[in-house]
């Protein structure tokens, strides 16, 4: 997960209790209590699976989904009589599944931007984040504590509210940063600084097929907030 961090995809963590909560319609897994649509769903180092869940997964790919499996295939289900249906379902769709080792983290991020294109590219300046512990070991910590760790680069997500699709960049090298980014729309983004309630002025660069191309400029230390409207 720190790997799709540091490349700023966006994901949820799919827990086996609200499998009952997804239907899947058009290639997509659908949230029936929110309504959240998703086109790839990642197995990473799945040993034991819920036959329910391969079962979904099952109508999910054929349905035209992404199943990425990362390391292995798994090879349990939770009831040792659930087994055999697992691997049958594995074997009719191991044509459809895209594998990849632990370490071909830029692979998959290429594969879910083919898949899933994000709203917003950048084009020049940081894009990217850096963890100094990819992962951490067999002890008990304070997540937000981790000893030893730093993070550089930038970090961003995304979030809809209203009609706005808002964007919270975070610098966190120690110096302000330039980027030029492409991003989707229907009038000019805005850029806030959350400390002052203030807007900064964005350099328009291009508008086109909905997109503008803009240059902005992120100061260190603290997140920005890029406004845009659906």
């Amino acid at each position: 997960m720190t790997g799709l961090q540091d490349f700023n995809i966006d994901f949820n963590v799919f827990s086996s209790d609200v499998i009952d909560n997804f239907k899947v319609e058009n290639g997509m897994l659908i949230n029936l209590l929110t309504e959240e649509t998703y086109k790839v769903f990642i197995l990473p180092m799945t040993d034991i699976i819920p036959i329910a869940l391969m079962r979904l997964l099952e109508k999910f790919v054929e349905n035209g989904g992404q199943l990425i499996v990362v390391d292995s295939l798994p090879k349990y289900a939770m009831n040792k009589e659930e087994d055999k249906e697992l691997h049958e379902i594995l074997d009719k769709l191991k044509e459809k599944i895209q594998l990849y080792s632990v370490g071909e983290v830029e692979k998959i991020v290429e594969k879910i931007n083919l898949v899933a294109p994000q709203p917003i590219k950048i084009i020049e300046g940081i894009s990217t984040a850096k963890h100094s512990k990819p992962c951490y070991g067999d002890s008990i910590e304070d997540p937000y504590l981790h000893g030893g760790e730093d993070v550089t680069g930038l970090l961003y997500s995304r979030f809809i509210k209203g009609n706005n699709r808002n964007y919270y960049l975070l610098n966190l090298n120690d110096k302000s940063e330039k980027i030029t980014l492409e991003v989707e729309s229907k009038l000019v983004p805005e850029l806030w600084n959350p400390l002052t309630g203030l807007s900064n002025q964005v350099e328009i660069l291009d508008e086109y097929n909905g997109k503008y191309l803009i240059n902005i400029e992120l100061d260190h230390g603290y997140g920005s907030i890029l406004v845009t409207t659906l």
